[in-house]
């Protein structure tokens, strides 16, 4: 098998209980057989996941999501609005859905659903037939890729579909089992849009178990992080933001030089990477704002990666 695949090479693949890493707008996801608990299994044991980690089941189409949920009217509206997209709504499980029990972590009567964006992996579901399960294709706890060479770095014996993550950070998850929705992950999908279209503030619940991506540690480098850096450290790269010149680091990433926080999302992982495997011995990450669009997502991400420690200075 070839570690570099087309999407009906990955197609096939996937028909037959095997798994591979695929790009979508968000990051690359180990993607496997959502109806199997084999396949599911597969991705556990690739990523050295924990059981009680859930994972996000994408579909093709809207009804074959109402199929595997008891599906509600604020999940309609939201899916109207935001899906495809980078978008994870939380439901319960229908009672007699195929969905493999691993799915959605163990204990758990909740499935976190979505229909992705990006055009292969559209392709790939729509070739099987099914919905796939696809966690960040990474070993679990690490950084997410975003580019074929990540995936590899990480999951080497992992086939893998070629492409690009347009956002290039993780999906919003919403709870939207009740009548008003939650907020459990940051992500693609600003919480002021949510809000907007809502007519109402939406309430956080960050490191509910029963979205992917709560540990306190994650999506971490292998190197240190230290945040709210103002200055550098002896040894550290630097992972920048806007005009401001690092002249006394001999390591720079600027996830975007003009301040754009959507390049910023976009370049965030592609950044950790790169410093990552470069010489240096530590990561100082620049201040750059905590809230609107974004924003948020990348903080909490960066919080993560610092083994979530806000304070990292």
């Amino acid at each position: 098998m070839p570690l570099l695949l087309s999407p009906t090479q990955a197609s096939a693949l996937l028909k037959e209980g095997g798994i591979c890493a695929i790009p979508s707008e968000t990051v690359y996801g180990l993607a496997g057989h959502a109806y199997r608990d084999d396949a599911v299994q597969r991705i556990f044991e690739a990523k050295r996941r924990p059981a009680t980690n859930p994972l996000i089941v994408h579909y093709a189409d809207i009804a074959a999501v109402k199929k595997d949920t008891q599906w509600t009217d604020l999940a309609e509206r939201l899916a109207a609005a935001f899906w495809p997209g980078a978008l994870t709504l939380v439901l319960n499980r229908a009672p007699h859905t195929r969905l493999s029990v691993l799915a959605g972590g163990q204990a758990l009567s909740t499935v976190a659903v979505r229909m992705p964006a990006h055009p292969v992996f559209q392709e790939i579901l729509t070739h099987c037939g099914f919905p796939l399960v696809a966690p960040s294709a990474n070993a679990s706890g690490f950084l997410s890729s975003t580019h074929p060479a990540h995936v590899l770095r990480s999951l080497p014996h992992v086939p893998v579909v070629g492409g690009v993550c347009r956002l290039g950070i993780e999906s919003t998850v919403l709870d939207v089992r009740g009548p008003r929705p939650v907020l459990l992950r940051p992500g693609g999908v600003p919480c002021e849009a949510l809000s907007t279209l809502l007519g109402e503030a939406v309430t956080r619940r960050l490191g509910d178990h029963s979205s992917p991506g709560q540990h306190a540690s994650h999506y971490a480098p292998s190197k240190p992080l230290r945040l709210h850096a103002t200055s550098v450290l002896p040894g550290e790269g630097v992972l920048s933001f806007g005009p401001q010149a690092w002249p006394e680091a001999s390591w720079v990433f600027n996830l975007s030089p003009r301040g754009d926080s959507q390049e910023a999302a976009a370049r965030l992982f592609e950044g950790l990477h790169e410093l990552d495997q470069s010489p240096c011995r530590a990561i100082a990450v620049a201040t750059l704002p905590r809230e609107g669009g974004v924003y948020e997502a990348l903080w909490d991400r960066l919080v993560r990666a610092a083994r979530g420690d806000d304070n990292a200075v």
